[in-house]
């Protein structure tokens, strides 16, 4: 790690191998001690994962590679040897435990003998990590010590070990490659097994033993004595590594590297601090309890963090800001999304760490001066801000939304601009806008603001049954399907006019528009609902699920998507990945979404519209490939790496 990060510190630096203590012996009679006092089985196959049980150790990896590895078979049992914090995760990871039939365990704290006796007493251990501050594994030390085989992923410390004493997996493992790992243990002859428990045993008596770290902080001492002051070096080699007691260095020299210490500590802390925690507002989401657009985004988002809380390094927080103007944690709220009861009082108020990047990913147009006091208290920690911008239209099309939006919009933006460290478009469409806008007004902003982008997910919950209403809408003709709000901007009232044509000539063609009213669309409203094919060949439901958007895509045969303005157009994305075929305007964001996989047609040539509605419904349904079709967790993960900033879009100096 330093020579990766702090390369001009890597002739500095000394490696001590961590010392640990281990039994006098190991084999297959103190396997069989470990076991009664614990209680197992002695013809058990005993998997275990030893210490800390959290989502920076992929346990989650490790409990479904476990669970393809022990299909069929009766004698299998995972233990999960160590306490586990009382939180969203845990509760998740409870919950699955509890539907394994006693075949998975979790211990919970144990006392340092009983810990011991599940290094002895298990057949193989899976340590897996996600997350590393550059730290050896004492469980890993530990297991080998009793001379057990051990697989890791080969990450961190992980990887140095010889390939010889421990079974390495990917850095990223999935759950087939864990389960072909615990497979091929099982399957050793007992020549192959005592051969490898021997390798295991060896690396840590020869690498790890007392004498040898002894010998290592002798010789670094001594080095120290001939290249520095001898009191100086003595002094902070006792103070660090508690050597001495205090009386017994140097005169004078214990204040010296107290302070020392004491003023350098916090930067080290700091600079060694890998993990990184996100904090994910979700406010609006929460307290409006509205469940399309932003706050689709925004619940998705939040799902896909905490599902993978094991990757890229960052720790996830959900917080919400409360009426009383205090900020508190949402795990709750997380744990709802996945239908797991959250433990009473999960959440608390929410306290800044160092390095923490704070996302603004939802709707805060109207509040965010009120953030004021946690950004302040994010930069103070050494964190970031950073603010997820949807698209332009308040400012671009101020008519076509309520009148109180575009001020606060442009006040919202501007101050966003000031507070945030990079902006994060949900489109490159978007991402272009949002630079061109600020160079173009030259407005305000922090050096160097980064403008990233990411694209959002298009998979749908397939749970549940399409209801009545819109499973009637699709039968007996070949369906054009509209998804979204209905309001001026989509255009509903364009694609009414190419179905009009269309029906004039006889087209059996129904036109179905799945949405809630949106604003200024009165005089719409009325020619939808007072149409003379209302209810026959045109349809409108305003309230549907997951299950009915699903049904829709599958049983369409065109979405049409004539959009004046979009930060993305998800229903495009939704479409293709169900592979529907799309009609959309030609409009930069639309291109950007539905690639080669859609057809498009400018905002008024109405011919063209029709003929394309002609040539797509006429005869069965056909199928389309390709677009940008990304799943909420692909998404969440390109908003990670655009966080993290390593490769901006743009940046604005």
């Amino acid at each position: 790690m330093v020579e990766r990060f702090y390369p001009q510190l890597s002739d500095k630096i000394e490696v001590v191998r961590q010392p640990r203590s281990f039994p006098p012996t190991y084999g297959s009679a103190r396997r069989a001690a470990a076991r009664e006092r614990l209680g197992i089985d002695p013809d058990n196959f005993i998997v275990v994962s030893l210490g800390m049980v959290g989502p920076t150790k992929k346990i989650d990896t490790v409990l479904e590679g476990f669970e393809r590895f022990a299909a069929g078979e009766a004698n299998v049992r995972l233990v999960l040897a160590g306490d586990a914090l009382e939180n969203h995760w845990t509760a998740r990871l409870r919950a699955r435990i509890a539907q394994t039939n006693g075949r998975v365990s979790l211990t919970g704290h144990l006392p340092a003998e009983t810990f011991g006796d599940y290094a002895e007493a298990c057949d193989v251990a899976v340590q897996l990590r996600s997350t590393t501050r550059g730290e050896t594994s004492a469980a890993v030390l530990q297991l080998m010590g009793c001379g057990k085989q051990v697989i890791v992923n080969s990450f961190a410390d992980f990887a140095y070990y010889p390939d010889d004493v421990v079974t390495k997996v990917a850095e990223q493992p999935d759950a087939a490659e864990i389960a072909a790992a615990l497979d091929a243990v099982r399957r050793q002859t007992a020549e192959e097994r005592q051969a490898a428990e021997t390798r295991a045993r060896q690396h840590v008596e020869i690498h790890h033993s007392h004498e040898t770290a002894s010998a290592a902080y002798t010789a670094i001492i001594r080095r120290a004595r001939r290249y520095g002051s001898d009191r100086r070096a003595l002094a902070a080699l006792a103070e660090h590594l508690s050597v001495l007691e205090p009386q017994d260095a140097p005169a004078g020299q214990t204040q010296e590297a107290a302070t020392l210490a004491e003023s350098l500590a916090p930067a080290l802390v700091q600079r060694l601090n890998v993990e990184s925690r996100l904090l994910i507002d979700i406010s609006h989401t929460y307290h409006s309890k509205l469940q399309t657009g932003i706050q689709r985004v925004v619940r998705e988002v939040t799902r896909a963090s905490y599902r993978a809380l094991e990757s890229e390094g960052f720790n996830v927080q959900a917080f919400v800001r409360d009426t009383d103007g205090l900020f508190r944690t949402a795990d709750a709220f997380a744990l709802e999304l996945e239908d797991v009861a959250p433990p009473a009082g999960i959440d608390s108020p929410l306290t800044v760490r160092p390095n923490d990047r704070l996302l603004m990913l939802d709707s805060s147009w109207f509040e965010y001066d009120d953030y004021a006091p946690l950004f302040e208290a994010v930069r103070k920690e050494g964190g970031t801000v950073h603010t997820c911008v949807y698209d332009l239209v308040p400012l671009h099309y101020p008519e076509l939304t309520g009148e109180a939006l575009p001020p606060v919009f442009k006040r919202w933006l501007q101050r966003a601009a000031e507070e945030s460290d990079s902006f994060v478009c949900i489109s490159r469409a978007v991402a272009d806008e949002v630079a061109a806008h600020l160079e173009r007004t030259r407005l305000p902003h922090r050096p160097n603001l980064q403008i990233n982008w990411f694209h959002l997910g298009s998979n749908l919950s397939v749970a549940g049954v399409a209801g009545a209403e819109v499973s009637r809408a699709f039968k007996g003709a070949p369906c054009a399907l509209m998804v979204g709000t209905v309001e001026v901007r989509k255009r509903h009232g364009f694609a009414l006019d190419v179905m009009e044509r269309l029906w004039a000539t006889g087209s059996p063609v129904r036109l179905v528009l799945l949405g809630k009213r949106g604003w200024h669309v009165d005089e719409l409203d009325d020619r939808i609902r007072g149409h003379a094919e209302y209810g026959k060949r045109l349809h409108w439901i305003e309230k549907s699920s997951d299950a009915d958007l699903a049904h829709a895509y599958a049983e369409a045969h065109v979405l049409l998507f004539p959009s004046l303005y979009e930060g993305y157009g998800l229903p495009v994305a939704e479409a293709i990945r169900a592979r529907l075929p799309v009609v959309a305007s030609d409009i930069p964001v639309l291109r950007e979404v539905g690639g080669d996989a859609a057809l498009y047609a400018g905002l008024n040539d109405v011919d063209l519209w029709i003929e394309h509605v002609e040539t797509l419904t006429r005869g069965g349904r056909q199928t389309v490939n390709g677009g940008t079709v990304v799943s909420w967790d692909e998404a969440t993960s390109q908003l990670r790496r655009a966080l993290l900033g390593f490769a901006p879009y743009r940046v604005l100096p």
